[in-house]
């Protein structure tokens, strides 16, 4: 039997597998990177924590979001330097993001950087086993904002149409919102349906995730936006 290579995916929340047979040597930071103003370069760093050298691969794509899904698209908006590189055990690589042109427009663009951790001899998996490498995929905002979000934006619906029902996020604002910490209110009880992160919605977009087990009569749902600590709460719409 021959040995495998698994990507494992970690995405905004980054979080990292662990076992007595698996641990991560590839971290990067920081995991939102935001062009505001007239900013053109942003930098990231890829660490390596292990004991080898390891290689490194970094993407940019389109971010969009149709039918209630993330799409990518690979693009030349924003440019990456150095796109591959080799990093030392115990060292890390500095990466810039680069826009080329001034952004166009008011209106807010996003973007996935996407790191690969690359197979090479130090992470080549052993005979009839199996190697798992990382990849990260990093927000980027270009024509930010500095100010919260408008929540009163936001429309939250429950939609009991699909098995499971889902909740229904739409975005009428003009910047992206990232929704933490959701709790559903029902009648008396409290719902707890994401610790942390749930995800993003775009501007103008509308996104969707399947509600906890019996969750009914939903009347209300509290969140926090943005990474702001203050909790927020909105009726649902029917």
């Amino acid at each position: 039997m021959k040995s495998l290579i698994h990507y494992v995916a970690i995405f905004t929340a980054l979080f990292l597998l662990a076992s007595n047979a698996y641990a991560a040597t590839l971290q990067v930071y920081p995991v939102d990177i935001n062009f505001c103003g007239s900013e053109n370069a942003q930098a990231i760093y890829v660490k390596n924590t292990g004991s080898a050298a390891i290689g490194a691969q970094v993407r940019v794509y389109h971010w969009d979001q149709k039918n209630n899904k993330d799409t990518l698209e690979e693009t030349q908006a924003l440019l990456i330097s150095p796109p591959m590189a080799t990093i030392p055990p115990s060292r890390e690589q500095l990466i810039r993001v680069i826009i080329p042109a001034p952004a166009s427009g008011e209106n807010e663009q996003a973007y996935r950087l996407i790191v690969d951790e690359l197979p090479g001899r130090s992470n080549l998996a052993e005979k009839d086993g199996v190697r798992f490498l990382l990849r990260y995929s990093l927000p980027v905002f270009v024509n930010c904002h500095h100010t919260q979000p408008d929540s009163t934006a936001l429309t939250f619906s429950v939609d009991p149409s699909v098995h499971p029902a889902v909740l229904r996020v739409h975005n009428g604002g003009n910047q992206h919102v990232k929704l933490e910490n959701i709790v559903l209110t029902s009648g008396n009880r409290k719902i707890v349906m994401s610790k942390g992160l749930l995800g993003y919605v775009l501007p103008h977009r509308e996104m969707a995730w399947p509600l906890p087990e019996n969750s009914k009569n939903i009347s209300a749902v509290s969140f926090n936006l943005n990474d702001n600590e203050k909790k927020q709460t909105l009726h649902i719409t029917s």
